[in-house]
């Protein structure tokens, strides 16, 4: 009902008689798919992995026209939606009837996974998510892991842009490689994590529009344990790796940690991934949680929502929505909104319905009609 009353009061201004019938005929036209949406949609369908990692980030922006500008210089990202959002998707949020938004899906034009999906809310109340949010302040997630072939360019690329960094680059050694590293926090305080691995040869690529898709998501977590076992033990994740020990070697580093009390800062990280258990799977798609000790944050996880500026939501493609619904219920998990039908432009129609984690984020979970 209340997604009719957003369409409807649309209607209450302008001219009556044949501009009242012509905007009914858009809103119902809104319900069925043209044939080049439907193509461009089963494009973008062939591509989803269901049942596996995220397919896409909501980040709510404060400018839609800035924040896709930056996208596509930087990048080198396309847009392959563009639109308002749907109503049902507004209602889900348990938006006030007053909110609009306008969104736009971007993609790397060589990965089908990983999209961010920037959304500028209108009509209604904000703040931000994470406001000046730092590494170690806990609550909603953080930001995305993206590689790049010139870890250096990137980061003035950015840096021109308008962006900030924790730190200038550094070189981090993991248990999985050591690699160039820079957390950037962007228009919304969302963070962008730029990875060059160094164990190989130097990629060659065009530094201007060079960026992968986003091959994973973070967040610090106030109790990492807790965390693992929801993901675990409710949602079915698999542990795809553990990362425990000091922050790093005293130095630089991404953290903006002091460069003598960097190794005073404990950390523990579990990288989580539905199919973590996969040898063969490549894992794009997983979530870090990470725990800080000797390094005390503010904690956002009640900001963590629509429609304040960052990051809301992580949208996971799954084969069955009500089955997976139905399990989740039945280990005790409610979901924080009903499935929903809507129009989820560039996947077509979709039944979707929303989880949180311990930490405020939200997880939403989403079935297409017209699976390939």
């Amino acid at each position: 009902m209340k997604s009719w009353m957003r369409r409807i009061a649309t209607l209450k201004t302008g001219l009556r008689g044949t501009l009242v019938l012509v905007a009914m005929a858009a809103i119902m036209s809104s319900f069925t798919i043209s044939g080049a949406a439907r193509a461009a949609s089963l494009s973008v369908l062939q591509g989803l992995k269901f049942d596996g990692g995220f397919q896409e980030l909501v980040i709510s922006v404060p400018d839609l026209e800035d924040a896709i500008e930056f996208y596509q210089r930087v990048a080198g990202w396309r847009v392959i939606h563009r639109g308002a959002a749907q109503p049902e998707m507004l209602d889900a949020w348990a938006l006030p009837d007053s909110a609009k938004a306008i969104e736009a899906v971007l993609q790397n034009p060589d990965n089908p996974n990983g999209f961010i999906r920037l959304i500028k809310f209108r009509g209604v109340a904000q703040e931000e998510a994470r406001p000046s949010g730092r590494p170690w302040d806990t609550g909603g997630l953080a930001g995305f892991v993206t590689t790049t072939s010139d870890v250096e360019a990137k980061y003035l690329q950015f840096r021109q842009s308008g962006w900030h960094a924790y730190a200038q680059p550094a070189q981090v050694k993991h248990a999985y490689g050591t690699f160039g590293e820079v957390m950037m926090q962007g228009f919304a305080d969302e963070v962008v994590k730029l990875l060059q691995p160094m164990d190989g040869p130097k990629a060659k690529g065009d530094a201007a529009k060079d960026l992968s898709a986003a091959t994973s998501a973070f967040a610090t977590v106030a109790d990492l344990d807790t965390t693992l076992a929801f993901y675990t033990d409710k949602l079915g994740f698999k542990i795809l790796l553990r990362d425990d020990g000091p922050a790093d070697v005293p130095g630089r580093n991404p953290l903006g940690l002091p460069n003598n009390l960097v190794n005073n800062v404990y950390q523990r990280s579990a990288l989580v991934h539905p199919q973590g258990d996969d040898p063969a799977n490549p894992h794009v798609g997983a979530l870090r949680f990470t725990t800080y000790y000797g390094a005390q944050g503010e904690d956002f996880s009640s900001r963590a929502h629509a429609p304040n500026l960052g990051i809301i939501a992580i949208r996971f493609a799954v084969s069955d929505a009500d089955a997976r619904l139905e399990a989740l219920k039945a280990k005790g998990v409610t979901p924080a909104y009903a499935p929903t039908d809507v129009g989820m432009s560039p996947y077509g129609a979709v039944t979707v319905f929303g989880v949180r984690d311990p930490n405020g984020i939200l997880l939403e979970f989403f079935e297409p009609r017209d699976k390939p």
